[in-house]
């Protein structure tokens, strides 16, 4: 049996860079969820501060624009989502619908959303 072992690095750059999960406050009192796939089609990645969980689960076409995307954050925390080039719509899991202007979304409360073309 082969273990494989994750350092922090690699780890770290998947979550916050290539699934795009961004804290822009202590703990992720605020937010941004802005996924940069580069060659991938498909990531997931999330974790966890003393607010809750951070999870984003993004999927890209051929072209590597994102054409899927879902995300969570914790209740009582705010933040953005950045898509450059993805038009469409965020909706959340409680109906709320925020329409991406240039491909952003802010104001959005945190909770389960994901992207509707």
């Amino acid at each position: 049996m082969c273990l494989q072992r994750w350092s922090t690095g690699p780890t770290s750059l998947l979550s916050f860079y290539v699934a795009g999960i961004h804290l822009t406050s202590s703990i992720g009192r605020t937010w941004r969820i802005a996924p940069n796939l580069g060659d991938l089609t498909e990531v997931e990645a999330g974790y966890e501060t003393p607010l809750g969980k951070f999870t984003s689960s993004v999927k890209a076409g051929k072209d590597g624009q994102v054409v899927k995307l879902k995300f969570s954050t914790p209740a009582g925390t705010k933040g953005e989502v950045g898509l450059p080039g993805v038009q469409g719509k965020l909706v959340s899991k409680s109906g709320q619908s925020v329409v991406l202007v240039g491909g952003t979304a802010s104001g959005l409360a945190g909770g389960e959303w994901s992207l509707e073309g």
